[in-house]
């Protein structure tokens, strides 16, 4: 028989749910247990089912069945459901058992189900086939088993059908008790068939009859038979240094054997010699140096026996110890790994799954009093704790690259208001009254000379247009050249506008805040294009401090910023509940914000604390950058296309990814 592979699939534990896949394989065959157990403290009954297989595994039929019954009755006992299929492929024969699971054959074009049960063990005994692909799953699992079977029609070989069931596994409702289980042989064997010659005895089954094998005559091909790698390569070569270390651990325990054999065999010649020397035909009568000699030496040999058998029960100890801790983690690290994959689309449920993990293993720690288990959960921690750094979203960079210099299209340019979309950007130097329009793509810049309008203090896209807030609303209409170029008005000079202070747009809507009239101005344009009169949005303007706002965003709603590190939401002009959480550090200065209709997330730059933060609109924490290139900037803009956050600092436009 050559070398069986198993692959597992096991869902992620809970409270009243636990799952696992156990093998033993040797030169008698393999053995192999999916099982899932459904109760209250399934974990732990769980592991005792792992830690029985370990230290006393079933290599025969008799045992086979003998440990499946010591199986279920413990579970029962405990006040659990159990589901279970489970298989013994020896040499000239393979005994297969289910209680609530199935067993599930492909042979060449044909796979079916050979043995189900939905409650009681059964068992049916046969022959293999060299290329046999078997599946033992859980009853609870059994709905996997359409995608499975789909894969195999389509095609796929073992290995990329295991992987692809796996996210579908960890996803659904009943994850903590489905188990699957597969084996497959990666080398031809002769003439072996996999026959179904008779039950078990009646008193070892539940039922007498055979389920006829199902099949399906669509073709397969396996194209094929490389072993899944579903661990990283940390993991692998941790795996390595442990088969390396159980192979030296079995060479030091024949080792002390031997010695101990050797021990044996002089205490006996030493004790032959004491009855040598009562003998009356002694022909020489000991002296009692000789008598104190041979008794230390017996002295010697009898604590050097003793040590040597404690340093072997030790041995053989740990080694236990480390089996029994590795299979209670099989299934922690395999929720870490689920949870590393799926941080990049959703890490705020990534994070929590950790802080879960990182719970269960405190538990598990405290529980054991073994220094040897305790080690081994340390370094299961370490990882916990590594991979929770690395998707906290928290990021620090010395200084960051920079995007853009503006001195480049006009020297001494100083940013004192900028607005952007995804593809432009543009600066206003309210002091030397110049505007630069800039391309975020090729980093063409326009420039334009706004001397003539002197007043110029704010600017904003509306519906990828550029106004300016000066003597009225100006639209730029740009001629053939930035010479020609016209600012035609849109909106009157008035009392409400010169007021002013941030100007922005939602669609075709314009959004003027106006701290001296208290209040935040909307102008609406009709269908013929032209801007009604400013009606008062905030419902209820008390409340809100109109002196200490930094910054405003329109994405529906509207979001202020204070100098003392608030941001206050307002919807349908009242104001609405928000509190930012998850933050290692609250915010204390003032703020800018960004965000829009389009954008999923809020901005925000807190240049007192060196930092930019990314929050859900319900206020979850996302990401946080720190530099100190933040320390000077003094607005932010956000660009999807690019999968960019730009800083602006004077002059400098600085980059950091999304």
């Amino acid at each position: 028989m050559s070398n069986l592979s198993v692959l597992p699939v096991v869902g992620l534990p809970q409270f009243d749910g636990w799952s696992q896949v156990v093998e033993r394989q040797g030169d008698w065959g393999l053995f192999i247990l999916s099982f899932s157990v459904q109760g209250q403290h399934a974990g732990n009954i769980g592991r005792d089912v792992v830690t029985l297989l370990e230290e006393k595994p079933a290599t025969s039929p008799r045992v086979f069945h003998q440990r499946l019954q010591e199986i279920i009755t413990h579970v029962q006992f405990n006040g659990a459901q159990i589901h279970l299929a489970a298989g013994l492929l020896l040499k000239n024969s393979t005994l297969l058992a289910v209680d609530s699971g199935l067993i599930f054959l492909k042979r060449g074009k044909r796979m079916g189900i050979v043995v189900e049960s939905e409650a009681g063990l059964k068992l049916v005994e046969g022959n293999y086939q060299a290329e046999d692909i078997f599946l033992f799953i859980t009853q609870p699992a059994r709905e996997f088993l359409p995608e499975i079977k789909l894969k195999f029609e389509q095609g796929y070989d073992v290995p990329t059908t295991v992987t692809s069931i796996v996210p579908s596994v960890h996803q659904s409702e009943i994850t903590a008790i489905s188990s699957i289980g597969v084996v497959y042989e990666e080398v031809e064997d002769e003439h072996r068939v996999f026959e179904p010659k008779r039950q078990i005895a009646h008193r070892f089954v539940t039922s007498s009859n055979l389920p006829s094998m199902q099949v399906d005559t669509s073709a397969v091909e396996l194209n094929s038979t490389t072993p899944v790698n579903l661990t990283t390569e940390k993991d692998h070569k941790i795996k390595l240094v442990g088969s390396a270390m159980g192979c030296f651990s079995h060479l030091v325990w024949r080792l002390i054997q031997g010695l101990v054999k050797l021990l044996v065999r002089g205490l006996c010649q030493v004790w032959r010699l004491l009855k040598l020397t009562t003998d009356r035909h002694q022909l020489r009568i000991e002296s009692s140096r000789d008598r104190i000699k041979r008794l230390v030496t017996m002295i010697v040999l009898a604590i050097l026996l003793i040590g040597l058998i404690w340093l072997g029960w030790s041995w053989r100890s740990r080694r236990q110890i480390k089996a029994s801790t590795t299979g209670q983690l099989a299934p922690i690290i395999a929720q870490l790994e689920s949870t590393r994959s799926m941080a990049g689309a959703d890490p705020i449920t990534a994070r929590r799954q950790v802080e879960e993990v990182q719970q269960q293993l405190q538990v598990l720690f405290d529980q054991t009093q073994s220094s040897v288990a305790q080690e081994i959960i340390g370094q299961t921690q370490i990882q916990a704790s590594h991979l929770f750094e690395e998707i906290s979203g928290y990021e620090k960079i010395n200084a960051l690259d920079q995007f853009y210099d503006l001195r480049l299209a006009s020297l001494d340019f100083v940013t004192s208001r900028s607005a952007g979309n995804d593809l432009q950007a543009v600066f206003l130097d309210a002091q030397k009254q110049q505007l630069l329009v800039l391309s975020l793509v090729n980093k063409s810049v326009e420039k334009y000379d706004l001397l003539e309008l002197e007043s110029a203090r704010e600017v904003a896209f509306v519906e990828n247009k550029v106004v300016l807030l000066a003597d009225g609303f100006l639209s730029l209409e740009k001629g053939d050249s930035e010479e020609n170029a016209t600012w035609q008005t849109m909106i009157d000079k008035s009392d409400t506008n010169q007021a002013g202070t941030f100007l922005r747009s939602f669609g075709s809507n314009i959004y003027i805040f106006a701290p001296e009239k208290r209040n935040i101005y909307r102008y609406l344009q009709d269908k013929a294009g032209d801007y009604s009169a400013p009606v008062g949005w905030l419902i209820s303007p008390l409340g809100v401090p109109f002196d200490d706002i930094t910054s405003m965003a329109v994405d529906g709603d509207i979001w202020l910023t204070t100098k003392d590190g608030q941001i206050k939401r307002f919807t349908y002009g009242k104001a609405q509940e928000f509190s930012p959480s998850d933050l290692n550090q609250p915010f204390v200065g003032p703020l800018t914000i960004v965000t829009s209709q389009e954008l999923q997330a809020l901005y925000i730059l807190e240049p007192i604390n060196n930092r930019v933060v990314v929050l859900t609109k319900d206020g979850q924490f996302l990401k946080e950058v720190k530099s100190s290139s933040l320390g000077t900037a003094t607005t932010i803009l956000v660009s999807q296309e690019l999968q960019k956050i730009l800083a602006v600092s004077g002059s400098i436009i600085y980059e950091i990814g999304l």
